[in-house]
């Protein structure tokens, strides 16, 4: 039987080249195998395949630092290969915000050799993205020891949903920094190993304002973390902070080199400021709160927990996670009042729900249980809306198509345009 059962899963490791979203759904049914693993793996590589990224800018010049990465990208790509500059020249030419990115700059120009399909630099990231992203997931799962229910599979598609590979494909330098990120300091806050912090670092290459994760990082290390108390505290009054005063903002970063300031300033400046505003005013009440719905989430266990059951945050096996998750959160979420500034909130959410699925699996009380109960609702909303994102970066092919199918057939409708969904 158990022979069986390992010939079924290796079998949809292998249907998962032939019906990626059929795998994937069969893959679920084990979560925690390997082979569900790889099947994510080739799902994330088969999403890069299809992925229909924003075409609403005509020509390069027509992009600019507030356009979708994902449509730069396209554009940059498509003038790299058929300009045939050099890589001195298509490098000078960037922008500012581009030039610190050194992944994006360099990879979009060399990919561009080989084609004018800015398909190939998608499928491209998506491998990479995908090979971290399935990775940081697995170190959560492979530490759950009991069966899966149903609160622990919303915690799990919550986990799988924070930075997804479709919006991580969107916003990929950010997100695609995010997991770089998080892959490093996983088993270093879980475990105390040390040998993959280094790789941590790496994300500052990918996306410059990965420099203050990293810096925060450092200054945890040489933080108190003997008691839970002082960080959840901080947790919770950050919660209180609403707006940043702007000078100071831009008073401290002018002591950052020549370059640098100007590439944060762009989040501070009037237009980006009144840019945000008019889009947080023109959001519809379901995509604010579908965005937020991850923070409401963690502050309501939060609470409970404090309120009712300290002792299972101040004796938990995972300290060192919760405290980092805690600090981190509390920075961010004072952060999240600026442009922009709302995508280190990301980075919390995957700590922290991380630590609550690894707390809710191995160690659950009866406080965990009632506040997961509490929340499920709102779970269940982000985690519908989180599968409804998806349409906007996919067409019908998702459901029937393969890695043949896609080479002769180009489904660039988005479902939610098909179905008239809006934000």
């Amino acid at each position: 039987m158990e022979r069986e059962k390992n010939n079924a899963r290796s079998g949809n490791v292998i249907l998962a080249f032939f019906a990626p979203f059929l795998a994937f759904l069969l893959s679920l049914r084990d979560i925690r195998s390997s082979n569900a693993k790889a099947v994510l793996f080739v799902f994330c590589v088969w999403i890069g395949a299809i992925f229909i990224y924003n075409t609403s800018d005509a020509a390069l010049s027509d992009a600019n630092v507030r356009s979708s990465d994902s449509s730069k990208i396209a554009l940059q790509f498509i003038y790299a290969h058929n300009s045939n500059v050099s890589f001195a020249k298509f490098f000078a030419d960037r922008d500012m915000h581009d030039q610190f990115d050194v992944f994006q700059v360099t990879s979009i120009y060399f990919l561009s050799r080989l084609s004018g399909n800015p398909r190939i630099w998608f499928i491209y990231v998506a491998i990479i993205f995908g090979f971290f992203y399935v990775n940081n997931i697995w170190y959560i799962l492979q530490r759950c020891k009991k069966p899966i229910n149903f609160l622990c599979g919303l915690f799990i598609a919550l986990l799988m949903l924070t930075v997804s590979i479709w919006g991580g494909l969107n916003a990929t330098r950010m997100n695609l920094a995010i997991q770089i990120y998080i892959y490093g300091l996983l088993p270093f806050l879980v475990e105390g190993d040390k040998k993959r912090i280094w790789v941590s670092f790496l994300c500052i290459l990918v996306h410059f304002s990965m420099l203050l994760p990293v810096l925060i990082f450092l200054l945890y290390a040489f933080f108190p973390k003997k008691t839970v108390t002082p960080y959840l505290v901080l947790f919770f009054i950050s919660f209180f902070v609403k707006t940043l005063d702007i000078g100071f903002v831009n008073s401290a970063l002018s002591y950052l080199p020549l370059g640098m300031d100007e590439r944060y300033g762009i989040y501070t400046e009037d237009s980006s400021i009144a840019a945000d505003q008019a889009w947080r005013e023109q959001s519809s009440l379901f995509y604010v709160i579908s965005r937020d719905a991850r923070l409401y989430i963690c502050v309501v266990i939060m609470l409970v927990l404090a309120v009712s059951n300290k002792e299972q945050l101040s004796n938990s096996p995972w300290k060192n996670l919760l405290v980092f998750a805690l600090l981190f959160y509390s920075i961010a979420n004072v952060l999240a009042s600026l442009p922009s500034g709302y995508r280190y909130l990301r980075i919390s959410n995957i700590l922290l729900i991380g630590w609550i699925l690894l707390t809710f699996n191995n160690l659950c009380t009866k406080q965990l249980k009632t506040a997961a109960t509490l929340v499920s609702p709102l779970m269940i909303y982000a985690v519908i809306w989180g599968i409804r994102s998806t349409f906007d970066y996919m067409g019908t092919e998702a459901f029937w198509g393969d890695f043949i199918t896609t080479i002769f057939i180009d489904d660039n409708t988005p479902i939610s345009k098909i179905l008239g969904l809006s934000y």
